[in-house]
């Protein structure tokens, strides 16, 4: 298998197998309502630091950890979308003089 960008693929490590390694948690089977979201999984690395308790998932540290990544995608979604609509109109308005 070759990647359009890095050339020839020396190894593959699925999300699937990540998961049976106990590596990655599916947040889809903890609320298969988030199945819409754009998250899919958790390392268990990060559930481990302060979003277990008593052996169990505290769902609402998760809940706010998915609502703050959010927060932060969103938010550099927008100055990236700023940036180029900045751009654009920057772009015209020197065509439009010339």
């Amino acid at each position: 298998m070759k990647d359009e960008y890095f050339g020839e693929v020396i190894y593959i490590y699925t999300s699937a197998q990540a998961e049976a390694d106990d590596i990655l948690v599916d947040i889809i089977k903890i609320n298969p309502k988030w199945i819409n979201g754009i998250f899919n999984y958790i390392t268990t690395n990060l559930l481990h630091k302060g979003y277990f308790d008593n052996d169990k998932i505290n769902i609402p540290n998760l809940l706010d950890l998915l609502n703050q990544a959010l927060q932060i995608i969103y938010k550099n979604l927008i100055v990236s979308l700023v940036v180029k609509l900045s751009y654009q109109m920057a772009k015209s308005r020197k065509f439009l003089s010339s």
